[in-house]
Order: structure tokens, then sequence, then C-alpha cells
């Protein structure tokens, strides 16, 4: 697997037109303050997919989210618990 494109940008630098190209060309698109100060890290150890799915639904649980997609954690969250959504 290849390495992503990552680019880091100010906020509102590139229009929403562009970063739409962007993507379809497969470039991850980070709006971020300060570009210069970005960093990547590399994960140590290989994370599966469900583990990923877990993380993201606590961390959408613990610090709240709005829209169609809380809705969605929370139902994937009690089926994972075993409970009736």
């Amino acid at each position: 697997m290849s390495e992503p494109t990552i680019l880091f940008v100010k906020p509102g630098a590139i229009s929403g037109k562009d970063k739409a190209m962007l993507s379809k060309a497969s470039v991850i698109v980070v709006e971020i303050d300060n570009p210069q100060d970005a960093r990547l890290t590399r994960a140590t150890v290989d994370v599966g997919h469900s583990d990923l799915l877990a993380i993201a639904m606590r961390a959408i649980n613990s610090h709240g989210c709005t829209g169609p997609a809380v809705d969605v954690v929370r139902g994937l969250t009690k089926l994972l618990n075993k409970e009736t959504p």
C-alpha cells in the first residue's frame, strides 16, 4: 500500500471545489492554523478495522457529535453490546 499524499493548509486557503478535486486525486487536505507545526505520527502497531470502529465510537460517545453519525454510532454501540437498538 502506498503512502497517502497529505496537504496541510490554513483554513479557507483552498476552495471547496479544489478540495473535492484533490480528494478525487487521493490527496488528503488537512486544514490547520499553522501548517508548519503539523507533525505526522505513525502507529507502532497494526490496528484492525473493528478496533478502529470501537475507538471512533468511544470518541463520539465521549466527546459528542451532532447529526446522523451519532445515531449510527449509538446503534452500532448497542449492537456490539448485544442490546436492542
